[in-house]
């Protein structure tokens, strides 16, 4: 483990593999239990059920939903790691952009759902599809880039996962961490769909707020313990690596940048925008809206600025991806520390699982259905819906099992495909009465 700049105990081991254990049955426990009080309803409402959640979905467990599929890999993992090596203004920028995620079902959440609603409308390609004159050949194109920009999200993801769990069980355990990863995912998409997804998120969100606000605290009193304020810290820093505090450490224009980016891909990643199919009024949107965008907040904030102590209580990670199971185990006992573990497990399944439901729906029904066999029977069509969604969890895994030094740039392709397939598409075509189909 000292390849990594810090080692951890087989006490250590053993406590965080348990936690870790025990968190992936109480989740796949939770989805059979979904899943169980789903079995009264008909064909045609599992599948709506699994696709939308069947308006059944309340704000907390929609707030949940919008939060925890935006906080990936890359929030709890590449977004610490960045502050080891670019400090504050890494907090700076992309706080100020995540801030605004929250807000993305008050901004398109109910224009969708009003849409949605009007047309009958499930998934997002068949909303764009209506709005472009129902062109087959545009529904096909976007099937393309989800296929490509979602599976190359998924496989980022599950290989996120695998490179944590090989931190905490030993660095020959990669492809072990993947197949836990995905089979717990895939079998908790699989058996309520978004319903499912959402009633998880809820118990997700509460594990990923709790533990960051836990570790926040704990480095604090670390940080305070090692230098004794936050002023002889900063000095240290000041110091021995002036970048990390330094508000000049990227031009004005590339901050300002990245944090419009920010907001620009939130308003077209599609684990966002499927809230809009889950709430039927205002009431609950608002209270959705809030919920969102504090935990968001909360959890950006947090993360997004642990880097530079992490730096300061320990010079000599090999990746800034190690930070935040250094500080977890570090600054905690090992079983806190495991829940930390499972607060990023957290973050990793609940955005593949959102992926998964939205690739799932899109070929299953925007592509077979609505375009080769518009008369496919609802039960062929939940049947079809479960095998796509194994079929792809079992690619993605593959592909994920071989081991890559690029899970960042496989997150990046994913995000700027979907934004440049989608953004404008949704901003002409929700708020412009001029954009064609030819546009």
């Amino acid at each position: 483990m000292n390849g990594m700049g810090f080692s951890l105990s087989k006490s250590v081991q053993s406590q965080l593999i348990i936690v870790f254990v025990l968190y992936s049955l109480i989740v796949i426990a939770l989805s059979l239990y979904v899943k169980k009080s789903s079995q009264s309803a008909n064909a045609n409402q599992k599948l709506k059920n699994f696709l939308t959640g069947g308006d059944s979905l309340g704000p907390i467990a929609i707030g949940m939903l919008l939060f925890t599929g935006m906080s990936s890999a890359g929030s709890a993992v590449g977004g610490p790691g960045t502050g080891y090596s670019q400090g504050f203004i890494w907090s700076v920028a992309v706080w100020s952009g995540f801030a605004f995620g929250g807000m993305i079902p008050l901004i398109i959440g109910k224009k969708m759902a009003i849409i949605a609603k009007r047309i009958g409308a499930v998934s997002i390609i068949s909303m764009l599809k209506h709005r472009y004159g129902g062109s087959k050949i545009y529904a096909i194109l976007l099937s393309v880039c989800f296929i490509a920009f979602l599976g190359a999200q998924i496989v980022g993801q599950f290989s996120g996962g695998g490179r944590i769990f090989a931190v905490v069980s030993g660095d020959g355990n990669y492809q072990i961490g993947v197949l836990i990863i995905a089979a717990v995912t895939v079998i908790y998409t699989m058996t309520g769909g978004i319903k499912s997804i959402g009633k998880v998120a809820v118990v997700q969100g509460f594990i990923m707020i709790s533990t960051v606000i836990i570790m926040y605290i704990a480095v604090m009193n670390r940080v305070g313990i090692e230098y004794g304020s936050l002023t002889e810290f900063s000095n240290w820093i000041a110091k021995n690596n002036a970048a990390l505090v330094a508000a000049d450490n990227w031009k004005p224009m590339y901050t300002f940048g990245t944090a419009i980016l920010m907001c620009a891909i939130n308003i077209a990643l599609p684990s966002g925008l499927i809230s809009g199919f889950t709430y039927n009024n205002s009431n609950k949107l608002m209270k959705t809206v809030v919920i969102a965008t504090i935990c968001t907040i909360i959890y950006q904030f947090i993360m997004s600025g642990l880097g530079p102590f992490a730096f300061g209580l320990n010079q000599n990670l090999t990746s800034g991806d190690y930070t935040t199971v250094f500080l977890a185990t570090e600054v905690l006992p090992g079983f806190m520390a495991g829940v930390v573990v499972a607060g990023i497990t957290s973050a990793i399944q609940s955005t593949i699982a959102t992926l998964m439901i939205i690739l799932t729906g899109s070929l299953v029904v925007d592509v077979y259905k609505n375009i080769f066999n518009p008369n496919a029977e609802d039960e062929k069509l939940t049947k079809m819906n479960k095998i796509v969604t194994i079929s792809f969890g079992l690619i993605c895994t593959l592909i994920a099992l071989h081991p890559t030094n690029m899970i960042q740039i496989f997150i990046n392709f994913a995000s700027g495909g979907l934004a440049s397939a989608l953004f404008f598409p949704i901003l002409f075509g929700f708020y412009s009465k001029r954009a064609t189909t030819a546009g």
